[in-house]
């Protein structure tokens, strides 16, 4: 499984990287003497964008568990995923901590009082 993100000496792997960019990526980890044709390097650019919708995709899934885990932690909390109706992706989270809405109100209440 390739990772999302290679770093060496003054380059970093990423999705959209170029096929001179990748090539310099190859020798900075001590592949600078092996040639790698464009089709080798375009297939690891490929499989890295492919592990990064992964990723995301096993991130989203987890989200309404983890804002539920929060809800819990702090009473009158609420939250909301909303997803694409055909689809079924994720589109946005709202998260409304009660806590952090308490601190607001109290310095409201400070700041008219002053």
């Amino acid at each position: 499984m390739f990772c999302s993100q290679v770093t060496g000496p003054g380059v970093e792997l990423s999705s959209s990287a170029t096929g001179d960019r990748l090539a310099k990526i190859a020798q900075s980890v001590g592949m600078g003497g092996v040639q790698l044709s464009n089709a080798v390097l375009y297939a690891a650019k490929r499989a890295v964008e492919s592990s990064n919708d992964d990723l995301y995709k096993e991130k989203f899934e987890a989200l309404p568990t983890y804002l539920a885990d929060l809800v819990e932690a702090n009473p009158g909390s609420s939250y909301r995923v909303l997803t694409d109706q055909n689809s079924g992706e994720f589109q946005m989270a709202f998260l409304h901590l009660e806590p952090a809405a308490e601190l607001l109100r109290l310095q409201v209440r400070y700041m008219r009082s002053v």
